[in-house]
């Protein structure tokens, strides 16, 4: 089947293909706030799907079951290691790749979620400083 909005692009002859037609369960993990898995870095022979592509407020949990019954893996960034949030700890698509970005930039998760959270999420470290040093006390889980 086509994508409509390929075809409207003039990309008719792009297929759409889902994931699990691409890649084997073991290369993905998808990220969503529901997993048990804390992330604490990128395995690059490892395919990141970011939840909410999938995810609307009507939806909640859909990218965690999907990823669950497809048998591919799973991580929440680890937010809560760091921080605690007046709100709900699921973010935007832009803003888990821009924590992603920030990472990969920084090293540290603490500084890559402090400097993208917006303010209206009531981010509060968890140590009372701004710039946590822990992420060495982050226990590894490389997915």
């Amino acid at each position: 089947r086509f994508h409509r909005g390929l075809q409207e692009l003039g990309c008719a002859s792009q297929k759409v293909r889902l994931l699990i037609e691409l890649f084997q369960p073991s290369e993905v993990v998808y990220l969503c706030a529901e997993s048990e898995n804390l992330l604490s870095t990128f395995d690059d022979s490892k395919i990141y799907v970011i939840g909410g592509f999938v995810d609307h407020n009507a939806h909640k949990g859909l990218a965690y079951e999907r990823a669950k019954a497809a048998g591919f893996q799973h991580a929440r960034l680890p937010i809560d290691k760091f921080f605690t949030l007046a709100t709900r700890k699921v973010l935007t698509v832009c803003h888990v790749f821009e924590i992603i970005s920030n990472f990969c930039v920084t090293n540290s998760w603490a500084t890559a979620i402090e400097k993208t959270v917006p303010e209206r999420k009531g981010l509060e470290a968890l140590d009372g400083k701004t710039d946590s040093g822990a992420d060495e006390n982050l226990e590894s889980s490389k997915l």
